[in-house]
Protein backbone atom coordinates (compact mmCIF):
# COMPACT_ATOMS: atom_id res chain seq x y z
CA UNK A 1 0.00 0.00 0.00
CA UNK A 2 1.33 3.54 -0.77
CA UNK A 3 0.61 6.48 1.39
CA UNK A 4 -0.86 9.57 -0.48
CA UNK A 5 -0.14 13.03 0.45
CA UNK A 6 -3.18 15.50 0.45
CA UNK A 7 -3.70 18.62 0.92
CA UNK A 8 -5.98 19.85 3.38
CA UNK A 9 -8.41 22.12 3.28
CA UNK A 10 -6.53 23.90 6.25
CA UNK A 11 -3.76 23.91 4.72
CA UNK A 12 -1.83 21.14 6.82
CA UNK A 13 -1.05 17.76 5.03
CA UNK A 14 -2.18 14.41 6.02
CA UNK A 15 -1.17 10.88 5.29
CA UNK A 16 -3.24 8.36 4.05
CA UNK A 17 -2.94 4.87 4.72
CA UNK A 18 -5.89 3.13 3.36
CA UNK A 19 -6.53 3.70 -0.13
CA UNK A 20 -8.49 1.25 -2.91
CA UNK A 21 -9.11 2.05 -6.50
CA UNK A 22 -12.25 1.34 -8.37
CA UNK A 23 -12.45 0.98 -11.71
CA UNK A 24 -16.07 2.15 -13.04
CA UNK A 25 -17.26 1.73 -16.81
CA UNK A 26 -19.91 3.86 -18.64
CA UNK A 27 -20.75 2.11 -21.99
CA UNK A 28 -20.69 3.27 -25.35
CA UNK A 29 -24.44 5.05 -25.98
CA UNK A 30 -25.16 5.11 -22.21
CA UNK A 31 -24.51 7.76 -20.09
CA UNK A 32 -24.70 5.95 -16.33
CA UNK A 33 -22.50 3.49 -15.16
CA UNK A 34 -23.65 0.27 -15.53
CA UNK A 35 -22.38 -0.97 -12.02
CA UNK A 36 -22.18 0.86 -8.32
CA UNK A 37 -19.45 1.91 -6.10
CA UNK A 38 -19.52 1.66 -2.18
CA UNK A 39 -18.23 4.87 -0.85
CA UNK A 40 -20.00 4.47 2.36
CA UNK A 41 -16.82 5.41 5.25
CA UNK A 42 -14.40 7.24 2.55
CA UNK A 43 -12.90 10.72 3.69
CA UNK A 44 -11.90 11.20 0.13
CA UNK A 45 -12.31 10.44 -3.20
CA UNK A 46 -10.85 11.39 -6.72
CA UNK A 47 -11.95 10.52 -10.66
CA UNK A 48 -9.48 9.49 -13.18
CA UNK A 49 -10.95 10.84 -16.02
CA UNK A 50 -10.34 9.18 -19.49
CA UNK A 51 -8.03 10.38 -22.40
CA UNK A 52 -11.95 10.68 -24.65
CA UNK A 53 -14.67 11.57 -22.74
CA UNK A 54 -17.53 13.29 -24.26
CA UNK A 55 -17.53 16.89 -23.07
CA UNK A 56 -20.04 16.60 -19.72
CA UNK A 57 -19.98 17.33 -16.21
CA UNK A 58 -20.77 14.14 -13.48
CA UNK A 59 -23.69 13.83 -11.52
CA UNK A 60 -24.37 11.01 -9.25
CA UNK A 61 -27.06 8.29 -8.22
CA UNK A 62 -27.15 6.77 -5.04
CA UNK A 63 -28.78 3.65 -3.16
CA UNK A 64 -28.62 1.44 0.23
CA UNK A 65 -28.49 -1.34 -1.59
CA UNK A 66 -26.90 -2.22 -4.63
CA UNK A 67 -28.58 -5.48 -5.57
CA UNK A 68 -32.09 -4.61 -4.70
CA UNK A 69 -32.52 -1.18 -4.17
CA UNK A 70 -33.47 1.92 -6.51
CA UNK A 71 -30.73 4.05 -7.47
CA UNK A 72 -31.76 7.95 -6.82
CA UNK A 73 -30.82 11.01 -8.44
CA UNK A 74 -28.53 12.88 -5.95
CA UNK A 75 -29.49 16.43 -4.34
CA UNK A 76 -28.59 18.96 -2.16
CA UNK A 77 -30.62 20.45 0.52
CA UNK A 78 -31.73 22.96 -1.91
CA UNK A 79 -33.11 21.30 -4.23
CA UNK A 80 -29.56 21.53 -6.41
CA UNK A 81 -28.20 18.18 -8.36
CA UNK A 82 -25.13 17.70 -7.17
CA UNK A 83 -22.31 17.06 -9.77
CA UNK A 84 -18.67 18.49 -10.76
CA UNK A 85 -16.60 19.35 -13.85
CA UNK A 86 -14.64 17.15 -15.08
CA UNK A 87 -12.41 17.22 -18.10
CA UNK A 88 -11.08 14.77 -20.56
CA UNK A 89 -7.07 12.88 -19.00
CA UNK A 90 -7.45 14.83 -16.17
CA UNK A 91 -7.77 13.45 -12.37
CA UNK A 92 -10.72 15.12 -10.48
CA UNK A 93 -9.94 15.45 -6.82
CA UNK A 94 -13.21 15.84 -4.44
CA UNK A 95 -11.58 16.13 -1.33
CA UNK A 96 -13.30 15.50 2.47
CA UNK A 97 -16.63 13.82 1.32
CA UNK A 98 -17.47 13.42 4.41
CA UNK A 99 -17.76 17.13 5.88
CA UNK A 100 -20.50 19.03 6.24
CA UNK A 101 -20.38 21.70 3.40
CA UNK A 102 -21.62 23.27 0.47
CA UNK A 103 -18.71 21.76 -1.63
CA UNK A 104 -20.56 18.77 -3.80
CA UNK A 105 -17.99 16.80 -3.03
CA UNK A 106 -18.55 17.11 0.58
CA UNK A 107 -22.27 16.14 0.65
CA UNK A 108 -21.25 12.49 -0.74
CA UNK A 109 -20.31 11.47 2.46
CA UNK A 110 -23.00 9.90 3.74
CA UNK A 111 -23.77 7.85 0.93
CA UNK A 112 -23.40 3.93 1.08
CA UNK A 113 -23.24 3.31 -3.24
CA UNK A 114 -23.13 5.35 -5.94
CA UNK A 115 -23.27 5.63 -9.47
CA UNK A 116 -21.28 7.66 -12.00
CA UNK A 117 -23.85 9.74 -14.88
CA UNK A 118 -21.96 11.50 -17.53
CA UNK A 119 -24.46 14.86 -18.06
CA UNK A 120 -27.56 15.65 -15.34
CA UNK A 121 -30.71 13.91 -14.62
CA UNK A 122 -32.37 16.56 -17.19
CA UNK A 123 -29.97 15.88 -20.72
CA UNK A 124 -27.47 12.96 -19.69
CA UNK A 125 -24.66 13.02 -22.34
CA UNK A 126 -24.27 9.70 -23.57
CA UNK A 127 -20.76 8.69 -24.12
CA UNK A 128 -19.56 7.91 -27.72
CA UNK A 129 -17.11 4.46 -26.55
CA UNK A 130 -16.65 2.57 -23.09
CA UNK A 131 -15.60 5.12 -21.11
CA UNK A 132 -13.34 3.46 -18.31
CA UNK A 133 -12.86 6.08 -15.10
CA UNK A 134 -10.70 5.55 -12.15
CA UNK A 135 -12.20 5.80 -8.80
CA UNK A 136 -10.19 6.48 -5.74
CA UNK A 137 -11.10 6.52 -2.40
CA UNK A 138 -9.02 6.90 1.22
CA UNK A 139 -9.73 6.63 4.28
Amino acid sequence: MTSIKVRRFDGKFRFLQHSEYKNVIIKEGESLSEDSIDVQGYLYMAIVMPAEWTNAKITFQASYDPDNGTFKDVYDDEGNEIDIEVLADKVVVLAHISEKTKDSANLLGPLHFIKLRSGTSGTPVTQGDDRHLRVMLSR
